[in-house]
């Protein structure tokens, strides 16, 4: 299935290296959920995988119609 990140993610910093998705329920947790360097390898090798195992036919840029404003 053809997975995408949205700009909200991105604006939050998930991508930052002190970045800490530990919110609401999950506040108790701030030591797991804080990313680090071999966290931030996974994810990048996951969303490389995810897009190396989509049919080649769906590699394709996002245009405007894809993105909800």
């Amino acid at each position: 299935m053809h997975r995408f990140l949205t700009h909200d993610s991105i604006k939050e910093g998930v991508f930052n290296r002190d970045f800490c998705s530990a919110v609401s329920a999950y506040s108790a947790w701030p030591d797991a959920l804080t990313n680090s360097t071999p966290i931030l390898e996974l994810l990048l090798q996951r969303l490389e995988g995810d897009w190396l195992a989509m049919n080649p036919r769906l590699r394709r840029p996002f245009t405007a119609k894809d993105v909800d404003t």
